[in-house]
């Protein structure tokens, strides 16, 4: 099916009709939407196929259905992720003083047949998940959380070098 563009709305019968092209390009997406139009129209804001979410204590083994959310998403109304080249800024500008962090590998196409929708943040890298409802959130949880990895650092390391470890072994893509 055609995706047609005209006065910044992107339309597809079915599932775009109304989306401005701007939003598109925000990174605001539904999947229908998304699987139609986010390549050809966002260019190089396209959604990558995992982001991650950066925690300081364990989460549950196994993972529940729904993680419980944490006091900065609660307050800032999104779930904070992080695209895989931006973990280790992220990991270091907010958890520096931890030991150990966990990684949640979240995969973008589970969410988004959940009907949650992504939006690029003013930093570089930086993901913001939402629900497609206005007063629920999406879901973090198994089935969306593909992979668990624990992260340890030295005193005096820098996450940058830990984290990079993660690169290079290919966990972290």
């Amino acid at each position: 099916m055609k995706v047609t563009e005209k006065d910044g709305v992107l339309s597809r019968w079915d599932d775009c009709h109304g989306v401005t092209s701007d939003q598109l390009r925000a990174g605001l997406t539904t999947r229908s939407c998304l699987d139609n139009t986010m390549s050809a129209a966002a260019g190089e804001h396209s959604l990558p196929s995992y982001v991650y979410k950066i925690l300081s204590e364990e989460p549950p083994n196994p993972l529940p259905h729904a993680l419980p959310l944490t006091p900065l998403d609660k307050q800032d109304g999104f779930i904070h992720l992080s695209a895989g080249w931006r973990v280790p800024q992220t990991a270091a500008q907010f958890f520096g003083s931890y030991r150990t962090i966990w990684l949640l590998r979240v995969d973008t196409n589970a969410a988004l047949a959940e009907e949650a929708q992504f939006r690029w943040g003013e930093d570089a890298g930086c993901m913001h998940m939402y629900a497609r409802d206005e007063g629920r959130w999406a879901r973090l949880g198994a089935g969306v959380v593909v992979a668990v990895g624990k992260f340890e650092k030295e005193i005096g390391e820098e996450w940058e070098k830990v984290v990079a470890r993660a690169v290079q072994d290919g966990w972290l893509a």
